[in-house]
Protein backbone atom coordinates (compact mmCIF):
# COMPACT_ATOMS: atom_id res chain seq x y z
CA UNK A 1 0.00 0.00 0.00
CA UNK A 2 1.36 3.39 -0.94
CA UNK A 3 1.00 6.07 1.73
CA UNK A 4 0.26 9.70 1.05
CA UNK A 5 0.01 12.86 3.08
CA UNK A 6 -3.17 14.91 2.80
CA UNK A 7 -2.26 18.59 2.99
CA UNK A 8 -4.93 21.21 3.54
CA UNK A 9 -4.01 24.80 2.90
CA UNK A 10 -5.58 28.08 1.84
CA UNK A 11 -4.55 27.24 -1.72
CA UNK A 12 -6.52 23.99 -1.78
CA UNK A 13 -6.25 20.33 -0.90
CA UNK A 14 -3.17 18.41 -2.00
CA UNK A 15 -2.33 14.71 -1.83
CA UNK A 16 1.44 14.28 -1.59
CA UNK A 17 3.00 10.83 -2.08
CA UNK A 18 5.50 9.85 0.61
CA UNK A 19 8.75 7.97 0.10
CA UNK A 20 9.11 4.62 1.83
CA UNK A 21 11.30 6.22 4.52
CA UNK A 22 8.78 9.03 5.12
CA UNK A 23 5.87 6.59 5.25
CA UNK A 24 7.57 4.58 8.01
CA UNK A 25 7.05 7.37 10.53
CA UNK A 26 5.23 5.01 12.83
CA UNK A 27 8.18 2.99 14.15
CA UNK A 28 8.50 1.92 17.78
CA UNK A 29 7.02 4.52 20.12
CA UNK A 30 6.50 4.41 23.87
CA UNK A 31 2.97 5.71 24.38
CA UNK A 32 2.44 5.51 28.11
CA UNK A 33 3.76 4.16 31.39
CA UNK A 34 1.05 3.70 34.00
CA UNK A 35 0.74 4.00 36.85
CA UNK A 36 3.97 5.81 37.70
CA UNK A 37 3.39 5.04 41.39
CA UNK A 38 2.24 1.50 42.14
CA UNK A 39 1.78 -0.94 45.01
CA UNK A 40 2.67 -4.55 44.09
CA UNK A 41 0.87 -5.97 47.15
CA UNK A 42 -2.48 -4.37 46.24
CA UNK A 43 -5.17 -6.65 44.80
CA UNK A 44 -6.34 -4.16 42.16
CA UNK A 45 -4.42 -4.85 38.91
CA UNK A 46 -4.74 -1.21 37.90
CA UNK A 47 -2.31 -0.24 40.69
CA UNK A 48 -0.33 -3.42 41.50
CA UNK A 49 1.77 -3.46 38.33
CA UNK A 50 3.30 -1.02 35.87
CA UNK A 51 2.23 -1.27 32.25
CA UNK A 52 4.54 -0.06 29.49
CA UNK A 53 2.27 0.63 26.51
CA UNK A 54 3.83 1.14 23.08
CA UNK A 55 3.42 1.01 19.31
CA UNK A 56 5.50 -1.63 17.59
CA UNK A 57 4.33 -1.75 13.96
CA UNK A 58 7.54 -3.40 12.76
CA UNK A 59 7.37 -6.12 15.45
CA UNK A 60 10.92 -5.44 16.62
CA UNK A 61 12.39 -6.89 19.79
CA UNK A 62 11.68 -4.75 22.85
CA UNK A 63 13.97 -4.86 25.88
CA UNK A 64 12.90 -3.44 29.24
CA UNK A 65 15.33 -3.08 32.13
CA UNK A 66 14.49 -1.96 35.65
CA UNK A 67 17.19 -0.41 37.87
CA UNK A 68 17.13 0.70 41.48
CA UNK A 69 18.04 4.29 42.35
CA UNK A 70 21.72 3.27 42.67
CA UNK A 71 21.78 1.96 39.09
CA UNK A 72 21.79 -1.72 40.03
CA UNK A 73 19.93 -3.87 37.47
CA UNK A 74 16.89 -5.36 39.22
CA UNK A 75 14.89 -6.90 36.38
CA UNK A 76 15.30 -7.45 32.64
CA UNK A 77 13.47 -9.14 29.80
CA UNK A 78 9.97 -8.57 31.07
CA UNK A 79 7.34 -10.67 29.27
CA UNK A 80 5.17 -9.03 26.64
CA UNK A 81 1.43 -9.65 26.74
CA UNK A 82 0.43 -11.69 23.71
CA UNK A 83 -1.30 -9.76 20.94
CA UNK A 84 -0.89 -6.51 22.87
CA UNK A 85 1.76 -3.86 22.75
CA UNK A 86 2.10 -3.99 26.51
CA UNK A 87 4.88 -5.11 28.82
CA UNK A 88 4.10 -5.45 32.53
CA UNK A 89 6.35 -5.21 35.57
CA UNK A 90 4.89 -6.74 38.74
CA UNK A 91 7.41 -5.21 41.13
CA UNK A 92 9.58 -8.31 41.38
CA UNK A 93 13.29 -8.72 40.74
CA UNK A 94 14.92 -11.35 38.49
CA UNK A 95 14.72 -13.88 41.35
CA UNK A 96 10.98 -13.40 41.81
CA UNK A 97 11.25 -11.41 45.05
CA UNK A 98 9.19 -8.27 45.58
CA UNK A 99 11.36 -5.17 45.57
CA UNK A 100 11.48 -2.66 48.41
CA UNK A 101 9.56 0.60 48.34
CA UNK A 102 11.48 3.29 46.53
CA UNK A 103 12.37 4.94 43.27
CA UNK A 104 13.17 2.78 40.26
CA UNK A 105 14.38 3.66 36.77
CA UNK A 106 13.25 1.97 33.59
CA UNK A 107 15.03 1.75 30.27
CA UNK A 108 13.25 0.53 27.14
CA UNK A 109 15.19 -0.22 23.97
CA UNK A 110 13.78 -0.93 20.51
CA UNK A 111 14.79 -0.02 16.95
CA UNK A 112 17.89 1.73 18.27
CA UNK A 113 15.73 4.05 20.37
CA UNK A 114 16.09 4.30 24.15
CA UNK A 115 13.32 5.54 26.45
CA UNK A 116 14.04 6.22 30.13
CA UNK A 117 11.93 7.24 33.08
CA UNK A 118 11.10 6.88 36.75
CA UNK A 119 8.54 4.74 38.56
CA UNK A 120 7.87 4.51 42.28
CA UNK A 121 7.07 1.42 44.32
CA UNK A 122 4.92 2.29 47.35
CA UNK A 123 3.80 -0.19 49.98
Amino acid sequence: MRRSLLLLSLGGIFLLPLTKKQANFSGFTLLEVRPRIFTPEEEDQRINQVRFIFQNPNFVEVTVKIFDINGVLIRRNLPQEKENNVIVWDGKDDRGRKVKSGIYLYQIEAEGKVFKGVIIVAK
